[in-house]
């Protein structure tokens, strides 16, 4: 809860790939007018730019205002105009978000939605799936490794399982 003597910080953030700047104005503006609506102080804006802004990875300008949020005194918030200046992608969203939230902060939009209450914003309940782990494979049902032609035999394998002293490498087995 914010307090008379910790003020809420707003860290307000975009991405502009375009040469004219206009665009990248209004919206900070539009962030600057809801921060002090609600009486937040801004702690600073960070702007990607150019090629980052394009792609999900690198964000130089999201990472240092991930290390801002990380040293703020008071309960920060990451304010962007729309969810769509994060990242277009639900899941590159969810893991640059993910990091905000590691850092102690939460995200919000100039359009009230938040990523804190259920119902006001984005997170997913689960994990991107190239960021789920993977479910263990049965030893015996392990896919043929390339240039090998059938699947080695598992059995046995690690080393010193059912009598194997693990001193040699058998047929099929990884070094």
């Amino acid at each position: 809860m914010d307090t008379p003597e910790k003020p809420a910080l707003a860290f307000l953030y975009d991405r502009h790939a375009t040469l004219t700047p206009a665009a990248l104005d209004e919206r900070l503006d539009r962030c600057r007018r809801y921060a002090a609506a609600c009486g937040w102080v801004v702690a600073g804006e960070w702007v990607d730019c150019a090629d980052h802004a394009l792609a999900d990875w690198p964000r130089p300008r999201w990472d240092a205002l991930v290390v801002a949020i990380q040293q703020a005194a008071a309960r920060p918030r990451c304010l962007v105009d729309s969810w769509d200046r994060i990242s277009r992608d639900r899941e590159a969203s969810a893991i640059l978000r993910l990091a905000v939230h590691r850092a102690g902060g939460y995200c919000v939009t100039t359009a009230g939605e938040n990523d804190v209450e259920p119902g006001h914003g984005r997170i997913g309940a689960t994990a991107p799936v190239r960021l789920r782990p993977r479910p263990p494979e049965p030893f015996n049902q392990r896919p043929a490794l390339a240039g090998l032609g059938e699947a080695p035999d598992w059995r046995g394998w690690p080393p010193g399982r059912n009598g194997d002293s693990g001193g040699g490498v058998r047929r099929g087995e990884p070094r």
